[in-house]
């Protein structure tokens, strides 16, 4: 046992199975297996997860819900996932390869359920324990306008495009080939680009075939800025040749093959195809309908999150946790309620 959260135990095997069933923790797990410290920093994680997925469930229950009423919401979700996974064939391996059993996955639905019961109280979108709603939601016309005009200064380049502020961006497909016999890996590099440019082969059956990365959707970027392009380019290549590219190339020029470089060495080459140049924007009005829903949604978000964290933390403080550490290093990581 690791300690006490609430009235509920935490156990090591709770770390594991939450390492396994997150995504972004066992994607580290095996390498972490050879490197102490990053598998104290992932243990360190899935121990934050897992008590803030705890301590709001707790909260949760707090709200003094009908346990009856409860139990028949989790008994009509669980029959509705086996029907949404194709059945119970198909679901007993959801469950196996989710290395959960019938009751793990009635009793995260029921914590599903409590945690978000408790979030939509404490942030006003439900009623409390009261069975009115204890926080006012409104956001007036001036509150959105000083929120308009915030985003339109701000660094954040999720701000700035809220606002529809967007930089000179460029869309490109990439292929990459295993650094595996680097001489090979430069010659089918050069092959495959002299294939797709003169026309022989299509660039993105090309990426689908040989890539050893982004084959889903055809090697296709998101749509990234210049900055973007030059920190990409110094990081992975050690020049600023994917950033000059992006700036002057036309429409279906490539470049490359390029090096990939690391700490350890080489790690393959890359080549590109520019795809797509899309021009700087400037803001949208603040008068237009769809300008104040984004901000409202946005403000609105903020809002929740502060107010649910302010709550977690009063929650905390008047919650066992044992031991102390448990309780300090919470409070240490901001007091963030689980998800």
């Amino acid at each position: 046992m690791v300690g006490i959260a609430g009235s509920e135990a935490v156990l090591q095997a709770d770390l594991m199975l939450k390492i396994l069933q997150t995504t972004s923790l066992r994607e580290r797990y095996e390498e972490a297996l050879a490197d102490q410290q990053a598998y104290d920093r992932l243990m360190s994680e899935a121990l934050e997860l897992r008590l803030r997925d705890l301590l709001t469930v707790e909260a949760g229950r707090t709200l003094g819900f009908d346990p009856g009423l409860v139990a028949e919401i989790t008994r009509a979700t669980f029959e509705e996932d086996v029907e949404r996974f194709g059945g119970h064939r198909a679901f007993s391996d959801v469950l196996r390869q989710s290395y959960l059993t019938p009751q793990d996955w009635r009793n995260q639905i029921e914590d599903r359920l409590l945690g978000d019961a408790w979030r939509a109280s404490v942030s006003g979108r439900a009623a409390g324990p009261t069975g009115r709603k204890s926080v006012d939601r409104y956001i007036s016309p001036a509150w959105l306008e000083a929120a308009y005009e915030d985003f339109k200064r701000s660094t954040s380049v999720a701000d700035r495009a809220l606002v529809g502020l967007q930089p000179e961006r460029v869309v490109m497909r990439q292929l990459v080939i295993d650094e595996t016999e680097l001489n090979d890996a430069l010659a089918l590099a050069q092959a495959l680009r002299a294939q797709a440019e003169t026309g022989g082969e299509d660039f993105e059956g090309l990426i689908r075939n040989y890539s050893s990365a982004f084959r889903n959707k055809g090697g296709l970027t998101e749509a990234f800025s210049l900055d973007y392009a030059r920190e990409v380019s110094q990081a992975l290549h050690s020049s600023n040749e994917v950033f000059e590219f992006a700036k002057s190339a036309e429409i279906g020029d490539y470049l490359g093959p390029l090096l990939a470089t690391s700490e350890g060495g080489t790690r393959g080459c890359w080549v590109y195809r520019l795809e797509e140049s899309l021009p700087a924007t400037e803001a949208l009005p603040f008068t237009k309908p769809e300008m104040q829903r984004r901000l409202r949604v946005r403000v609105q978000r903020r809002l929740d999150e502060i107010r649910e964290q302010t709550e977690f933390r009063a929650f905390l403080s008047r919650t066992y946790v044992h031991p102390r550490e448990l309780r300090d290093f919470l409070e240490r990581n901001g007091g963030r309620p689980g998800r």
